[in-house]
């Protein structure tokens, strides 16, 4: 951009943006000062709104952190706090770590906004329920699950895709890397329309789906209150296993003795890990909590070769992480009619490897946005009947 156009858009900065592009970046302010020639305390006073920066710092700070100017001009719409996302575990993560996260999730989620101005992704539809006052216990959590399953329309066997069902629900679903291990989910609960974000780090399908299970919980769950307690995130845990392993359902594929082979059998069956239905197996007291801790002990005790144990890489793998496929599959529609990844990115101010990550397009060729009228729009909409594991769901096209 030319000067004169860095000093337009310093003259109408939007300090959230610089927040955002310097957490998105896991920088301190003191490390973004040190590369742009500033005081720490400048890049305070601007992201305070005491002071804009010139053309000139602008220009600087653009290229420090690897967003066009444009980006931080006032538009976007999203400013969220570390009260605003759910979290599994606040204590093994640090609060940059999670503002880096949640950075994710805005773009993402405006990212899908500028998509449904051409292509209309399936309306939000998911039940809220409240725990009534008092009983958040097991007997709760577990009849709200059941309630679940008949809202959603899931019968009673194995779901066979947790991203898919969130997705053909109108949440958008994305998985992107994270910095650090410990952020293996989180949610957001966005209008009009939430976010979860998966983490590439989590290799292991079964337990990416508890992940997207327990994000699940807390959208239809924690809505309007304060995310972050230990209470919360037990709920959640438990809703995320009663869901994938209804009682009655499940039984019969829980042994009384400890028979890995048997339990096994029910882990590639109901897509869940051995340790989840072991912990299924106490909670619904088919073995008691002594039989729980001898047979995680015994996870514990079996080793490949390598060393590695049993609990931390489990026999039976059950292939890679279910995938989102929403905004992937709306961003080729788009496609077909003259939009591309280039204009779109253009469209957000987001540079075109974030949004190629975002959507999962990295390979794709650049494009230039067209404009078109209501009328135009095409529907994505993930039918329920095809939320299978063999790949994307062949969106409806209207």
């Amino acid at each position: 951009m030319s000067p004169s156009g860095a000093a337009a858009a310093a003259a109408i900065f939007d300090r959230r943006r610089l927040t955002q592009a310097r957490e998105h970046k896991g920088l301190t302010k003191h490390d973004l000062a040190v590369k742009v020639g500033v005081s720490p305390a400048v890049i305070g006073q601007y992201e305070a709104g005491a002071t804009n920066p010139s053309g000139d710092v602008l220009g600087r700070l653009a290229l420090a952190l690897g967003f066009s100017v444009d980006f931080f001009a006032r538009g976007g719409d999203k400013s969220v706090s570390l009260t605003d996302a759910h979290f599994r575990s606040l204590r093994s993560t640090t609060r940059a770590q999670r503002r880096q996260a949640i950075t994710q999730a805005i773009f993402a989620a405006e990212i899908a906004a500028a998509l449904e101005e051409h292509i209309r992704l399936p309306a939000l539809d998911l039940p809220h329920y409240e725990l009534p006052p008092g009983a958040h216990g097991l007997a709760a959590i577990e009849a709200l699950a059941d309630q679940a399953r008949v809202d959603l329309e899931l019968g009673t066997g194995p779901i066979p895709h947790m991203v898919r069902l969130l997705e053909s629900r109108g949440v958008v679903a994305v998985r992107l890397r994270a910095e650090t291990e410990r952020v293996s989910a989180f949610s957001c609960p966005f209008r009009p329309r939430p976010v979860v974000v998966l983490s590439t780090n989590r290799d292991d399908k079964a337990r990416s789906r508890m992940d997207a299970a327990h994000e699940l919980a807390h959208l239809l769950l924690h809505h309007e209150v304060d995310p972050g307690s230990q209470s919360m995130e037990r709920q959640a845990n438990a809703f995320a296993a009663a869901f994938l392993m209804p009682p009655d359902a499940i039984r019969p594929y829980l042994p009384v003795r400890l028979h890995w082979q048997r339990l096994v059998e029910a882990k590639q069956t109901w897509g869940v890990s051995l340790a989840a239905l072991l912990y299924r197996s106490r909670t619904l007291g088919v073995i008691s909590e002594a039989a729980y801790r001898r047979a995680i002990v015994s996870l514990g005790r079996h080793t490949w070769e390598d060393g590695t144990t049993w609990r931390r890489r489990e026999p039976a793998p059950l292939g890679v992480p279910e995938e989102p496929a929403l905004l992937h599959r709306a961003a080729e529609l788009a496609t077909t009619r003259g939009f591309t990844l280039e204009g779109l990115a253009e469209r957000v101010r987001l540079p075109l490897t974030l949004v190629q990550e975002t959507i999962g397009l990295e390979d794709e060729a650049p494009m230039v946005a067209v404009q078109q009228g209501p009328s135009s729009l095409r529907t994505v909409t993930p039918p329920r009947s095809e939320l299978n594991e063999e790949g994307p769901c062949q969106p409806a096209v209207r």
